[in-house]
This record gives C-alpha cells, sequence and structure tokens, in this order.
C-alpha cells in the first residue's frame, strides 16, 4: 500500500473494530432486555402455592407441552431406577425428590394387549380394562390415556372381540350337544372360556342351542337334525316302553337304567320322578296309571 494510503487503513480498520464491538454490545444488551427474570420473591408465595396447588390439573392443563412437563417432572423427581425390563414393560422405581420411593410398572404396546387380553379374560369390560390402564398410568404413544376404543383393537388382535366369543361360545355348545356332553359339563366351559357372555345359566345355554337349531345359522354351527341326545332319549324311551310292559315300577326303570349306562341330560342319574316325566311328555299326558302288579312283593312305584 502506497505511504500516503496507510494512515487512512489504519483509520478505517479501527471504525471497523469500533462498530463490530458496538454491535456485540447492542445484541448482549437486547438479549438481557428480552429474557425474563425467573426470581421468586415472598411476594409470588401466594401464587406459587395456588398454581401447584393441583399438580395433577397443572400436568393434564391442555396448554402443557411435553417440554414443560419434563421441567416438572425434574424438579419433583431425584432419580428413576429400571428394575427388569422386557418386551413388554419395564419394571421402575422412582425416586422423589423428599425421598420417598414408588414403585412402578410401564407398559409397552405389546404388554398393554397381554394386559388387555388377560383382564378380558377375566370377564372384564372395555371400559374397566381401559379404566384400570389409564390408573397404572399408560398412554399411548402419542400421550393420550388409553381409551376403550383401543382396547377393542387389542381385542380384535387377539380374537377377543365379543363377537369372537359369540362364535367361540357356539361352537363349545354345538361340539359339546354333538359329542352328548352333559349339559352342566358344558356350562362349566362356557364360564371359564367366555366368561363375559354370562353369567351362563341353562335358560341361557337352551336359547343358544335354541338360535343353533335356526335356518339362519351359519353352515358350520348349524346343529346336525337329530343330535345324539335326541338318539339317547329314544333309546331310553324304547327301553321304558318294554319295562312297562313287563310291569315294571317306575323306580324300578330307573335303577335300570343306571345300571345299563343311561344318563338323563340334566342330572347325573335318572330318578322315578325323571322317568316318568320324560314317558308324559313324549306320549303327550298329563297323568299315565301303571298297570296292577301280579308280584304283590316286587318293588314299589
Amino acid at each position: 500500500m502506497p505511504p500516503e494510503l496507510q494512515s487512512a487503513h489504519a483509520d478505517l480498520w479501527a471504525k471497523y473494530n469500533a462498530a463490530v464491538q458496538r454491535g456485540l454490545e447492542l445484541k448482549t444488551q437486547l438479549a438481557m432486555e428480552t429474557v425474563p427474570s425467573l426470581s421468586i420473591t415472598t411476594a409470588d408465595i401466594g401464587e406459587l402455592i395456588t398454581l401447584t396447588g393441583n399438580i395433577r390439573q397443572l400436568w393434564a392443563a391442555p396448554q402443557r407441552t411435553n417440554a414443560e412437563k419434563k421441567e416438572l417432572l425434574q424438579t419433583l423427581i431425584a432419580e428413576v431406577i429400571v428394575h427388569r425390563a422386557d418386551r413388554e414393560g419395564a419394571d421402575l422405581e422412582i425416586v422423589w425428590k423428599d425421598g420417598s420411593r414408588q414403585p412402578l410398572r410401564v407398559y409397552r404396546a405389546s404388554g398393554v394387549e397381554a394386559f388387555v387380553a388377560d383382564r378380558t379374560r377375566q370377564g372384564k369390560s372395555s371400559q374397566a380394562i381401559a379404566d384400570e390402564l389409564n390408573a397404572a398410568g399408560a398412554v399411548t404413544a402419542s400421550g393420550q390415556p388409553i381409551s376403550p376404543q383401543l382396547v377393542a383393537q387389542k381385542q380384535g388382535r387377539r380374537g377377543l372381540r365379543l363377537k369372537d366369543e359369540r362364535r367361540r361360545a357356539r361352537q363349545l355348545i354345538r361340539q359339546g350337544l354333538v359329542e352328548n356332553r352333559p349339559r352342566r359339563e358344558i356350562l362349566s366351559q362356557l364360564e371359564t372360556e367366555v366368561p363375559r357372555l354370562g353369567p351362563w345359566t341353562p335358560q341361557r345355554l337352551s336359547d343358544y342351542i335354541r338360535q343353533l337349531r335356526q335356518e339362519d345359522a351359519s353352515e358350520r354351527e348349524r346343529l346336525p337334525a337329530v343330535l345324539p341326545a335326541e338318539q339317547e332319549k329314544q333309546r331310553v324311551l324304547a327301553f321304558t316302553e318294554q319295562a312297562l310292559g313287563a310291569g315294571q315300577t317306575w323306580k324300578a326303570i330307573a335303577v335300570s337304567l343306571n345300571q345299563a349306562g343311561f344318563r338323563p341330560p340334566r342330572g347325573r342319574a335318572f330318578t322315578p320322578v325323571q322317568v316318568r316325566l320324560l314317558y308324559l311328555r313324549a306320549h303327550g299326558l298329563s297323568s299315565f296309571k301303571l298297570a296292577a302288579r301280579s308280584n304283590p312283593t316286587a318293588p314299589g312305584a
């Protein structure tokens, strides 16, 4: 640079440095003026107590952001200890700032589904399951409470929706009737496998059987035209007819039926009253008089 311009060059650099320094000072001053003061004085105590009086409401306020929730947790929690973790969830222990400790089970998505399946098999409704999960602190992936609709979706993935259980109930009833199992056994199995459709009573079972006999029942579920129980009933009636023709009493017929291995549909063994009622109903009678006994020492009616 020519000697005659060196003085001007130095003067320009000095002014540039002064401008840069002034700019930095202004930025610092602006930042200090826009950052609100976070100091708390005794005058703020009353308002602070009012604002924090209901922590749950403070936490669930619609305007509350996730960042603010994290700050709130950091204010209250000293440490979180993970004791065990698996695919379904984790067993945690929260250590609060006051020294108290709280065990907590945190569910993952697969854990929520397993929880729903377990409670569903216990016969609980979707609403009851959602309430239990929310009480345990479970939330969706977006942080929302568990809804009955979400529970129903989880049940659908496990084949545990009510319509699935109704289909299962019809299958169990049909299978039990085709196998000629006692109705008390069918009722017990229904109570175990589809309890939400209960309580299972003999009348409720009869209603389902009536539905399975209707023409609009699916081909897979519809009952055969003649069930094994009906065939058994006809054999019992034929046995009874033959015994009556031989002059036996109701009591003797009941004993013979039991000894031959016959069993009533709603009991463990035939009684004289059951045999008589079965015979009367089969013939549309209201009364029936036994033939006079030729052997006076035979068992009484």
